[in-house]
């Protein structure tokens, strides 16, 4: 159940990726931490807000607290969580001056929709993770737990068929699909590209960027209200309405992203133009420029593929810098210039083909795996999440989860949590430390990973703290987490030993050990000549694909300087001996030789040039491979 949960969460964010390549500038992986900010971060916001406001009006007015959280749900509590979950996404665009430069209006709309599903993923993870006792299989390779409006989690067919899939879907009591877009994301999606409009865009226009946002809030509230009040007359036919444009609200997110991208080939159109220092010599000498990359991936997967699509991003995160302020480059700008320059030199299969390069190939050290002792707690902290949340949370395996919940075994959970949340706080200390001493080189989206895994961390120990002290006030495993609040009616209905493992699977998640389960072997001087500090702004942006890119790039030629080996012949003999050979070298890297008419095509495209022995080859390869 709870891998089915995570699989249509995250399926929807990477349909959304996928179709938002062509102007995307953020990574997968960043959206995926943005979706686990959204469920710890914002739920944690949320949910602080809502108990906020719910006790306080209970107080002042008297009323009942069930009252309160009846007229909360569909009046202030859906505006409390929109905002929450655009939240981020205003600070960076207030604050974060750099990062909100680099983005794209698409870049908003995906980070929104990625909050969104994480949102979603936690409210199902904790009315249903501890459900696996009532759950029945369906016949897609799913689950239904019984009940008039049974709640369904699809199986991995049906979620791959399903545009923008939600972690639960409801189905009626004959089996038949309900509800089955994920709302959350949808909402946050359109929050977001509003607000990347009022960022990128100029002008009054940009004012119109509000709409989708208010449209959020507004949807969310009609939605809640019809959930709990049955209504006649035209409130009957306005919640109609509002349900029929609820049914199309994906494909209004599907509009949505068609009209960002629209708008950032509009904003990039001058730059790209204007900035043909960012475009490789491969690029910029095909005719198939948008192919040459694809190719230069494909040359020693996946180091050169991370590379190549790593430099992508980082230049398309360049260029909106420079849409928004043409007259101030940033800091990025170099090293990606850079970037391109260790390309050209390694456009063959030779520079990357070299002990070097395989001995930089990340391995497992089992050696270092079983004995570092960080590796040894990151993997205690994961055996009862693997125990509860996936080896027991199928119909026939439910058993592990009440066993889980038994007093005794609690006991040990709490426990283990207490020890978690002081290595998690220690953990929390020193990403802070480093996000102020590391070098991110220019890319602001390095800085959000931290700050984002930040805020997954203290969320999950602020959650694990109060699920501790709940515990410790006497609430049983299987007793509730807290009283009804909205998501946090979620919470409400969420078993405590729910809670403390939801806690620990955020530190789980936030502070693996990293380097201690990979070791890189090899040795060697990497781009010797180099200045440490620009060796470090390129891995920072590319990793470890830009230690091999430099050893590749000296395997191929690129020196100190930017320039190649060797310099271009000048009398006219010369010239016409080096292109031969060049063909020939290039010819045996193609597997085949150039026709006479290809050979032609050569000469012109490298005549008065001034091309190196080396660049004619890139040339051939790229323009012919």
């Amino acid at each position: 159940m709870v891998v089915l949960m995570i699989i249509a969460a995250c399926y929807g964010v990477l349909q959304l990726a996928a179709l938002g390549s062509v102007t995307r500038s953020i990574r997968v992986t960043t959206l995926l931490l943005a979706a686990m900010a959204g469920a710890y971060g914002c739920g944690m916001l949320a949910l602080i807000g809502e108990i906020g406001y719910t006790r306080m009006v209970a107080m002042i007015t008297g009323d009942q607290l069930y009252d309160v959280i009846r007229t909360a749900s569909h009046t202030v509590d859906p505006f409390i969580e929109e905002l929450v979950k655009v939240l981020p996404l205003i600070l960076i665009a207030w604050l974060a001056r750099q990062l909100r430069q680099q983005w794209g209006v698409t870049d908003y709309l995906l980070v929104g929709a990625a909050i969104g599903t994480g949102f979603a993923w936690m409210e199902a993870m904790l009315r249903f993770a501890g459900d696996a006792s009532r759950a029945i299989s369906d016949n897609a390779g799913g689950f239904l737990l019984l009940s008039l409006s049974p709640p369904q989690f699809a199986g991995i067919g049906p979620t791959l068929l399903t545009w923008l899939p939600p972690p639960v879907r409801t189905a009626d009591i004959l089996g038949l699909a309900g509800a089955s877009v994920n709302l959350h994301l949808a909402w946050t999606a359109l929050a977001g590209l509003g607000l990347g409009l009022v960022v990128r865009m100029r002008g009054p226009w940009r004012l119109l960027g509000l709409l989708p946002l208010l449209y959020a809030c507004i949807d969310h509230a009609v939605n809640n209200y019809a959930i709990v009040s049955v209504q006649d007359g035209f409130v009957e036919w306005l919640l109609s309405v509002a349900e029929a444009l609820r049914n199309v609200l994906p494909f209004l997110v599907l509009v949505g992203l068609v009209l960002a991208v629209g708008i950032d080939l509009f904003l990039l159109r001058d730059v790209r133009r204007a900035n043909l220092q960012l475009i490789t010599t491969a690029e910029r000498n095909s005719k198939a420029g948008a192919l040459v990359l694809f190719r230069y991936a494909t040359l020693a997967p996946p180091l050169s593929a991370l590379a190549a699509i790593r430099f992508a991003l980082a230049r398309r995160s360049v260029r909106y810098a420079l849409a928004a302020r043409p007259d101030d480059p940033p800091p990025l700008q170099a090293t990606v210039v850079e970037i391109a320059a260790l390309i050209d030199a390694s456009f063959s299969r030779q520079a990357w083909h070299s002990q070097q390069i395989k001995d930089l190939r990340p391995t497992i050290d089992l050696a270092k795996l079983i004995t570092n002792w960080r590796v040894i707690v990151w993997l205690i902290l994961g055996v009862p999440l693997f125990l509860y949340f996936v080896l027991g949370a199928t119909p026939a395996t439910s058993g592990v989860q009440d066993l889980l919940g038994s007093p005794v075994i609690f006991v040990a959970l709490v426990t283990l949590t207490v020890l978690a949340i002081g290595y998690g706080g220690w953990q929390l200390g020193r990403l802070m430390i480093s996000l102020r001493q590391r070098d991110h080189g220019g890319w602001g989206e390095d800085v959000l990973r931290t700050g984002l895994r930040i805020s997954i961390g203290a969320a999950a120990l602020l959650g694990g703290s109060g699920a501790v002290v709940r515990a410790l006030t006497g609430t049983p495993g299987h007793g509730r987490a807290i009283y009804t609040f909205h998501i946090l009616e979620a919470l409400g209905e969420a078993l405590l030993v729910v809670a403390i493992l939801m806690a620990l699977a955020g530190l789980f998640i936030m502070f693996p050990p990293g380097g201690a389960v990979l070791a890189v072997a090899g040795g060697g001087t990497v781009a010797s000549g180099a200045a440490v500090a620009g060796i470090l702004k390129i891995a920072a942006i590319l990793g470890l694909s830009g230690i091999a890119l430099m050893a590749a790039s000296q395997r191929g030629g690129h020196s100190s300087g930017g320039g190649r080996k060797g310099e271009p012949p000048r009398n006219n003999q010369a010239q016409n001996k080096q292109a031969d050979s060049a063909i020939k070298s290039a010819e045996r890297e193609l597997g085949r030789r150039l026709d006479k008419d290809e050979k032609q095509r050569v000469h012109r495209m490298i005549s008065k040039q001034g091309y190196t022995r080396d660049e004619i080859i890139d040339l051939i390869l790229s323009e012919f491979g």
